[in-house]
């Protein structure tokens, strides 16, 4: 967690002024509450849900710096009653819904059964590049199924659409080969590689490129690198930019 959060802070100080960060670096120590390392050892529960304590009884320019990390409305960050920050992945989903779905029952056709046909009234985002001419693009198309279900009768069938709400866009699997669970026969699907791995111009999907993180690195095509994804639209008002990850082997 440690890290996340210093991620973020010193994004923010970069982009203002090289002063800035050397003014929050010389305050880390009482912002963490002067941690012996970078890594935070802490349960699944407070990590998760009731948050780890940050910020705790700061004063002068630590303050200041903790009062510019509330003003940001991360949510992932809450401010306690004692005026204290607390950091959780999941925290602010608590007592929440994932939005009304519009799902087809399959009735007139089966091959449609679990398919959502909307979302929220939506049948596209505005969290992706669209294409020139105004039009969704692929990359905000509401398509595939929650993941709980997929249509029946399908045989050895080579790919399937799952629509995460969580990072706000689709994501393929494909079929890799024959499986079992407990003695019951079934079928392995993984991640396609259109998921991290193959993003941009090239491969048809450069609409996943928003390039709304500053200052970060990215590929001659101008997207980010291998394993990562510019989450910032997705989440809202959040100036520091959020990736998502995933380990390349």
């Amino acid at each position: 967690m440690h890290f996340r959060v210093v991620q973020s802070i010193l994004q923010i100080a970069e982009d203002e002024t090289y002063d800035s960060l050397r003014l929050i670096n010389a305050e880390l120590n009482r912002i963490f509450g002067r941690p012996d390392t970078m890594f935070l050892r802490t349960t699944p529960k407070q990590f998760l849900f009731d948050g780890v304590p940050f910020c705790v009884n700061v004063i002068g320019i630590a303050k200041a710096i903790c009062k510019e990390i509330e003003k940001r409305n991360t949510k992932t960050i809450r401010t306690m009653p004692d005026g204290s920050l607390r950091f959780s992945f999941f925290s602010h989903k608590n007592m929440t819904d994932d939005g009304m779905f519009t799902i087809n029952t399959g009735i007139k056709d089966p091959s449609r059964t679990q398919m959502i046909e909307q979302w929220n009234g939506r049948t596209s985002l505005e969290v992706w590049n669209n294409r020139s001419s105004g039009l969704p693009s692929s990359c905000n198309k509401i398509r595939g199924t929650d993941g709980s279900g997929y249509p029946p009768f399908r045989t050895g069938v080579d790919r399937m659409t799952i629509f995460s709400t969580d990072i706000c866009r689709t994501v393929d699997i494909k079929l890799t080969g024959a499986s079992s669970y407990e003695g019951i026969p079934a079928l392995r699907y993984e991640i396609d590689g259109n998921f991290l791995h193959e993003i941009g111009p090239e491969y048809g999907n450069e609409c996943y490129c928003v390039n709304k993180i500053p200052k970060s690195i990215v590929k001659s095509n101008g997207c980010l690198y291998k394993g990562a994804l510019d989450l910032s639209n997705c989440f809202g008002k959040l100036n520091s930019g959020y990736f998502f990850t995933f380990v390349v082997n």
